[in-house]
């Protein structure tokens, strides 16, 4: 698959699940093994996206959500919540909140066919206590606030 890049940054979704106050993050595994890192899931747009008939993020958003969780879950209810930029590394992530889906959330994402993170549900309010990255940060304030 060919990662899909545009005006120098390199293209990805990010899929918020939100149910009952709660978010779900993924724990990476860290370069440093005995770690783990705590993230929203989220998967980078291909090339191959832009050839559909729909929005090319909307589609990278459902496969990324098949392929991440192996097939279990079908988002049903999303809407776009914001674009965040990681300019270090030239990322821009188009966030979307998936607030109803089909199948049964599995404990853990694949990646390359083979277990990769585990999956936590978290409250919502208690993001700082699990998420560091600017950019978990800000989508869960984005949330918060558009939530009430």
């Amino acid at each position: 698959m060919a990662d899909y890049y545009k005006d120098g940054f390199l293209e990805a979704v990010m899929f918020a699940f939100y149910k009952n106050g709660k978010i779900l993050i993924e724990h990476r595994p860290s370069k440093n093994n005995d770690e783990k890192e705590a993230f929203i899931p989220n998967g980078r747009i291909d090339r191959s996206d832009l050839n559909k008939n729909d929005d090319y993020r909307i589609v990278a958003l459902k496969r990324e959500i098949n392929e991440e969780f192996n097939n279990n879950v079908k988002p049903l209810k999303f809407k776009y919540v914001m674009t965040f930029i990681v300019e270090k590394l030239k990322i821009r992530f188009y966030v979307y909140l998936v607030a109803e889906w089909s199948g049964e959330m599995p404990k853990f994402t694949i990646e390359n066919s083979k277990k990769f993170a585990d999956l936590e549900w978290i409250k919502l309010k208690d993001y700082k206590k699990h998420l560091t990255l600017p950019s978990a940060v800000s989508v869960c304030e984005n949330i918060i606030e558009k939530m009430g």
